[in-house]
């Protein structure tokens, strides 16, 4: 037998699937080598990628520069490194949520209003996070605070 013809036995018996009685069937291989084919572009053109998302966002070099200005707590110049990763990348949740923290905790004048925007991007893009809840609370106490600072400064009329 040439040698040819064993390499392409081989190949075969390891890329083909088995019909029914047992012979190779190589047009069911390839449909199904299409099919995957395909559906793998899908995933890609509609913003799927394989692989952890979360990871492939902390990876921007503009998110990394703003976690290293952060922690030599220079807060306002990760703003701005986090704010460049957002422009790389507007679905970075990781991103949304340094922002959020940044504003609520670290700045010297809190601006909650921007905290709230971007922890709610944060929970459109990632509802599941670890710290969705908290998030979720902090949202709420910010709106009583806003009724509660509408109702002072508005006071009702007709009474």
């Amino acid at each position: 037998m040439a040698r040819g013809a064993v390499k392409n036995s081989t190949f075969e018996r390891n890329a083909a699937l088995r019909s029914g009685d047992g012979s190779y069937n190589l047009r069911d291989m390839s449909f199904i080598r299409l099919t995957l084919l395909s559906l793998a572009a899908c995933m890609v053109w509609t913003g799927c990628p394989p692989g952890d998302r979360k990871v492939d966002e902390e990876k921007d070099s503009w998110y990394l520069m703003g976690v290293t200005r952060q922690s030599s707590m220079d807060y306002e110049g990760a703003v701005e490194q986090f704010q460049k990763a957002l422009e790389a990348n507007p679905h970075s949740a990781s991103a949304h949520k340094k922002l959020g923290i940044l504003y609520e905790k670290e700045l010297e004048a809190p601006d909650y209003a921007a905290a709230i925007h971007h922890y709610q991007r944060l929970l459109a893009l990632r509802p599941d996070d670890q710290h969705a809840d908290i998030i979720r609370r902090l949202q709420r106490r910010e709106r009583r605070r806003e009724i509660e600072h509408h109702h002072r400064v508005r006071p009702r009329t007709g009474e």
